[in-house]
């Protein structure tokens, strides 16, 4: 049995009975089980979509991070979804640019300095071989 009991702005006493409830719950309790099962799954369900949902950009970083250490020229990550995930992607493109100018600028710095010490070890080779 329910019994509800408030008091109006008048200060009248409302009372309400009801027996029906408490019958529903003993006779049908396979009713409600059912119920809060459906309602579990529902949001287990929904959990999991969430938290992919959430985890999903954490895995597009991991695969294009470990990428980038196979191939410098891979394409550059999409910069959609949430604001901060279009930040990170930005951020990450940025970096891979600027690894591929570092890399290049050594390139051409390197080529420079073995071009500039052909000459002195050419002409000290030519003096080595002389004095044999």
């Amino acid at each position: 049995m329910v019994i509800l009991q408030g008091q109006l702005a008048n200060g009248t006493v409302v009372i309400f009975h009801s027996s029906k409830l408490g019958n529903v719950l003993i006779r049908e309790p396979w009713r409600i089980a059912g119920w809060l099962a459906l309602v579990a799954l529902a949001i287990a369900l929904l959990s999991i979509w969430a938290v992919r949902r959430l985890t999903k950009p954490r895995s597009v970083f991991a695969v294009a991070s470990a990428g980038l250490e196979k191939n410098l020229n891979q394409p550059a990550l999409p910069e959609t979804g949430p604001i901060e995930v279009v930040h990170l992607a930005r951020i990450f493109n940025s970096m891979q640019c600027a690894i591929k100018l570092y890399l290049s600028a050594r390139s051409q710095m390197l080529a420079g300095i073995s071009h500039d010490l052909r000459l002195p070890i050419t002409l000290v080779n030519g003096l080595l071989s002389e004095l044999h």
